[in-house]
């Protein structure tokens, strides 16, 4: 921070205050906390003692009224797509002037939006003839034959009060706010981002020739996999007892190329003779593998009699 001159520091002299920095002090200009709130530039010291601002007006606030102006309300028409093609609308159309009149109808039902479909001003001010046609730039004689029939044809009231009440506006009546429409577009934005749907509902099922044929293989290999998924076991052994998929036959073959076929027997008699469930043929096959090894014990080749025999034993 630049070092404030003489002059300067004389003219903030009342608003200067010593603060701590590091291992050192040094003077700052300072404001009163309500003044540090304001809005307003008329700042004062934090030496002087505010009992009450005139024009104090604090910064939350503005950022509230600021909200609540952005997310102010506001009223639209709402017409059927038949509007113009009911009776009254039909009747009036086709009178001498009767687009003029039309035209006066739609700013009517305009104007009397916020209002509950009441012609006012204001909560106790209706609007005269001069002032609908002052609104609607209309002459004051096409105003008053509107009106007229108008109410003939039951689309406009005058109440006790002298205000004109449009009839049907209930119907008509819409309204929304800034902060429903920024939702609005948002959910059409994101509606935007997903893949487009069919008729149906469904997906899009247009993809490229290479996706599609990606997709043929894939059905087919799920096909020959079942439809949970999972590779399709079959029996082999002796006995036909023994279930691996031709994944775990592929590995058994890979790994034990000379004594696949031992073990895959030896564990078909092991089943049938003892009635042993396993959770899994190959893992079995596996571990006796691992068994033997580690024994030091070779399973014989598939084809060539095992003719071994222990010390002091005859063959």
């Amino acid at each position: 921070m630049p070092r404030m001159s003489k002059k300067r520091r004389l003219e903030w002299s009342f608003f200067l205050r010593q603060v701590k920095v590091g291992n050192s002090t040094c003077d700052r200009i300072t404001y009163n906390d309500l003044c540090r709130g304001c809005t307003h530039s008329c700042k004062q010291s934090f030496r002087a003692v505010i009992i009450l601002c005139p024009h104090y007006y604090s910064k939350r606030r503005k950022k509230e009224d600021r909200d609540n102006a952005d997310n102010r309300k506001y009223y639209y028409l709402k017409l059927k797509e038949n509007f113009f093609d009911s009776d009254s609308i039909v009747l009036l159309e086709d009178m001498k002037d009767g687009i003029l009149y039309s035209n006066i109808l739609l700013k009517l039902y305009l104007k009397s939006l916020k209002n509950g479909g009441k012609l006012q001003l204001d909560e106790h001010i209706p609007y005269t003839v001069q002032m609908i046609a002052t609104l609607t730039r209309h002459q004051i004689g096409t105003v008053e034959r509107a009106l007229e029939i108008f109410r003939q044809l039951g689309l406009v009231e005058q109440l006790d009060s002298g205000a004109f009440y449009m009839t049907d506006i209930e119907l008509m009546i819409g309204q929304s706010s800034t902060e429903a429409e920024r939702k609005r577009a948002a959910r059409l934005e994101n509606k935007a981002l997903l893949p487009p749907r069919t008729k149906g509902g469904h997906l899009s099922d247009i993809r490229p020739p290479e996706i599609e044929l990606e997709k043929e293989n894939r059905d087919k290999k799920k096909r020959e996999e079942g439809e949970t998924g999972h590779p399709v076991p079959a029996a082999y052994g002796r006995y036909n007892n023994v279930i691996l998929t031709d994944t775990e036959l592929s590995g058994l073959k890979t790994e034990l190329p000379d004594k696949w076929e031992y073990y895959i027997d030896r564990l078909s008699c092991h089943i049938a003779s003892t009635g042993k469930q396993y959770h899994s043929h190959a893992a079995t096959i596996y571990k006796w593998a691992q068994e033997d090894a580690a024994k030091g014990k070779a399973a014989p080749k598939q084809g060539i009699p095992d003719y071994s025999c222990k010390e002091g034993e005859s063959l």
